[in-house]
Formats: C-alpha cells, sequence, structure tokens
C-alpha cells in the first residue's frame, strides 16, 4: 500500500507539506493494538506530555505537528506509526478521542440551527450523501458548501422560497425566540429537527447532547452564557476576526432571547421582532402579573410576595429589551459588505449575557461614531452629512459609496481629480442619504442610559 499523509501522496506530502510530513508518511504501519485505544482516545496534550517525558525534549512532537490534523500527526509520533494507519484503525475500533463528544454535540446542534434558518440541506443528515469519486484535499474548494440548501443550479436557495418537501419548519425570515409555547421556540424547533433525522430515538439523542455539554435542557444551552453563543462566536472565529451568523439578543437574565440569522437580516427585521415577538410577549406577561397580584392579593405569603418580586423584575426586563428594539430598530440597514460585526455594533446594548462580545460591539460602534469605518455602507446610512464630504476628498470612500462618477474625474493626463461641484449640489447628495427617522432615532440612542442590570450566567449541571 502506497503511504500517505490522510490521503495526500508521499510525493505531494513532501512537496506541499516539506519534510516533516514526508517524514510521518515513512513511518511503519501498526503492528500492535493493545495500547492504541488508550492513546487514542485520551487527551492530545497527554500525549505530548508522556512522550515527551520519555523521550525528552521533541520540537517536531510540541509543535510542528500540524500538517492536517494535529489529533492525528502526535499520536502518529508517539505511537510510531504511519498517520493513515491510526486513521483506519480508529475507524476499524470505533474510537472517538474524548474531547471530541462535545465538540461532536456541539456541532450538531450548530447544523441543525442552520437547517432551521434554511442554511443546510437537512435531507443530507436523513440519509447518506453520495461522495464524489477522487477527492483531493488539495484542489479547490467549491463556491457553496455541499450540505448547503441550494436551488437546481447549485446556488444558494431565494430567501423567500421553502424548499419543495422540506420536512422542516423553516424560518425563511431568520428569527426565532427562546420563548416556551411561542410557535417559533427555539428549543421546541430544534427537537422537532432532532426527530425528523432519528424518529423515535430522538430523545436518547436530545439527552446525550444535554449530558455531554453539563446542562439540563436544550434550553439552558441555548439560553446560558458561556453555552451556544460562545461556542458558536468560537467556532465562527479565525485570529482576531469573529464573525458569529447566529446572533442572540437577549435580557440581562437570559431569560428571554431572540434569535436572528445574519445572512436574513433586513432593514425590515427589528419591526418585526417587536410586532411578532416581543410586544405579544410582553403583553402576555403583564397579564400575569396583573393575574398574580390579584390572585394573592394584600395578604401574600413570602413564597408568593418572592413570586411577584421575580415576575415584576422579569416585566421590567421584557420592557427594556423592547425599548432598545424600538430604539435601534430605524437604525438598522444591513449590508453584508460590512462584515458581521459593524452590522452588530448598534446592537451592543442586547447582548448583555456575553461581555465580551459586548465589549467588542461596543468598541466598534465608537470606532463608528468616530469616523474610523466612514467606508461602510452603516456610517453613510447614519452620518451622510459627515460621509459624503469626505468622499469629495478620498477616492476610495467615494468608490465604496458609488460616489465616484458624481465626486471624481479624470484630467487630461487620466488623473484622478476631484470634480468642481457645488456646496447646493453636495447638500442635495446629502439630504438624498439622510432620514429624521434615522437621526431621531441616532439622537435617541446615544442619549440613552447605561444598561444595567447584568447578571452572570454559567454552564451548570
Amino acid at each position: 500500500m502506497t503511504s500517505s499523509l490522510l490521503g495526500v501522496s508521499t510525493e505531494r506530502s513532501s512537496d506541499v507539506f516539506g519534510e516533516g510530513a514526508l517524514a510521518l508518511t515513512r513511518l511503519p504501519d501498526i503492528k500492535d493494538n493493545r495500547s492504541f485505544a488508550t492513546v487514542y482516545s485520551g487527551s492530545v496534550n497527554k500525549a505530548i506530555r508522556d512522550h515527551l517525558g520519555e523521550y525528552g525534549g521533541n520540537r517536531q512532537i510540541a509543535v510542528k505537528a500540524y500538517y492536517i490534523s494535529r489529533q492525528i500527526e502526535v499520536l502518529a509520533r508517539t505511537l510510531g506509526i504511519n498517520p493513515e494507519s491510526v486513521v483506519r484503525t480508529a475507524s476499524k475500533q470505533q474510537l472517538v478521542p474524548e474531547h471530541c463528544y462535545s465538540e461532536i454535540a456541539i456541532s450538531i446542534l450548530s447544523y441543525l440551527i442552520g437547517c432551521i434558518f434554511n442554511r443546510w440541506n437537512i435531507s443530507n443528515a436523513m440519509e447518506e450523501m453520495a461522495l464524489p469519486d477522487g477527492i483531493d484535499l488539495l484542489s479547490p474548494l467549491p463556491i457553496y458548501p455541499p450540505g448547503a440548501m441550494t436551488n437546481g443550479s447549485g446556488l444558494p436557495i431565494d430567501a423567500n422560497i421553502l424548499p419543495e418537501q422540506n420536512p422542516l419548519r423553516v424560518y425563511i425570515d431568520g428569527i426565532m425566540a427562546d420563548d416556551p409555547g411561542h410557535p417559533l421556540d427555539v428549543e421546541a424547533s430544534v427537537q422537532h429537527a432532532m426527530r425528523v433525522i432519528w424518529k423515535d430515538c430522538w430523545e436518547d439523542i436530545e439527552r446525550e447532547a444535554c449530558d455531554i455539554l453539563e446542562v439540563q435542557s436544550l434550553r439552558d444551552y441555548f439560553r446560558n452564557q458561556g453555552c451556544f453563543f460562545a461556542d458558536h462566536i468560537k467556532r465562527y472565529s479565525k485570529s482576531r476576526r469573529k464573525a458569529p451568523i447566529y446572533w442572540q439578543l437577549s435580557t440581562p437574565s437570559s431569560k428571554y432571547s431572540i434569535w436572528l440569522y445574519y445572512h436574513r437580516l433586513t432593514k425590515d427585521t427589528f419591526y418585526q421582532v417587536y410586532n411578532d415577538f416581543v410586544k405579544p410577549k410582553l403583553d402576555y406577561e403583564e397579564r400575569q402579573l396583573t393575574q398574580i397580584r390579584q390572585e394573592y392579593g394584600p395578604d401574600a405569603t413570602a413564597g408568593q410576595r418572592k413570586k411577584i418580586m421575580e415576575q415584576e423584575t422579569f416585566v421590567e426586563e421584557l420592557r427594556s429589551f423592547r425599548d432598545e428594539v424600538v430604539r435601534v430598530a430605524p437604525l438598522l440597514n444591513p449590508d453584508l459588505n460590512d462584515g458581521v460585526i459593524i452590522n452588530f455594533a448598534p446592537l451592543w446594548r442586547l447582548v448583555p449575557q456575553h461581555r465580551a462580545w459586548q465589549k467588542e460591539c461596543k468598541d466598534c460602534w465608537d470606532k463608528l461614531l468616530a469616523g474610523d469605518y466612514d467606508w461602510a455602507h452603516l456610517a453613510m446610512h447614519l452620518w451622510p452629512e459627515r460621509v459624503v464630504p469626505k468622499c469629495q476628498s478620498d477616492r476610495s470612500l467615494a468608490i465604496a459609496h458609488g460616489l465616484e462618477e458624481t465626486l471624481w474625474e479624470q484630467d487630461e493626463k487620466g488623473k484622478w481629480q476631484p470634480r468642481d461641484i457645488s456646496r447646493t449640489q453636495v447638500e442635495a447628495l446629502i439630504a438624498e442619504r439622510s432620514s429624521e427617522a434615522v437621526k431621531a432615532a441616532l439622537h435617541n440612542l446615544l442619549t440613552a442610559p447605561m444598561p444595567g442590570g447584568q447578571e452572570t450566567r454559567r454552564r451548570k449541571k
């Protein structure tokens, strides 16, 4: 059998990855399975420590085992066997490294959310996908992931078109709520997706996922700090760039959340959030508060008074959440070209459950206010009186905002020069891009009191 590094031939391993990868492919096949399961199913860091303890320092082991899979390559060196043999033997013995269980559970739940938001095609999870022959790890990536929800031409399906015979309740508007009993409740939707895939054993899958993730329920995992949203941010981060596409907007206690799908955001999304989700929820909880006050009366017991106070606190949180949603609704004008964090920045007050992400969004918002990101479409939407004049002196900004032909021209030598236009023309360009509603909402946001009452919620067994 020809040696390879995870399907890349020996010759190509050397060309692409260097001599370190070539040395991996030259390791022998496995001869003794007695210790394989113990090492493979354990921690990579423990394998490194054990190897260094027995054989001394080895930079190749500790640092350079990153060609394709750190897990497999470290184990190949530790066990002294070919990486392809590691994969083959692990598959035969059906082994899973201990750290992979939580990663698998997180991946499955993230995938199900994507299916519900019409990002992924759940049919691929209901039947074995036929992979194309001759897969080359070094071949160019496809334009869209193979599991994406696509049309007959292989392009992403239109957001307003429901795919035929889709067994899921697909939310084409990209909005869900953490709200028991709501038809678009996140936990109930994920449970329905599990039922579609795993049929009668879906509850066992749910329980196993909760046990692995150390939460009492799926609702706890989607609701609490340090759980799904935190895991999602890590998953959709590269270096210092963070780009979560499933957004959790929450009350400080996380007892109520709205989930948004970034790629489905429109300028009307927050009006829909208010009308279809937040307002009905607040109305219901206010009725509940009135009901228990009347039921318990003036002579309520200590336990009843505690329940009233808890409901009062929750209603007050919902009122504040409603105010924030109403405050930012006119400001949103999503443009994917601006990037995730700029589109999220005006919403920084709505993520008290994740302080680190809130801080990053607030920092970005402050830079938008200072004019550091005036290339962004959001900056033009909020401050045309500042951005349009800048386009007169900065051609790159004019290009970004579609004003190059209006504000710039080429001279006889082909050099770009600002056009000689009047102040009246500039003011007209500003007026075309201005909105009294946006200005009023921006003033309201900038003068609003700082949000408070933020609690810390962590995973609990």
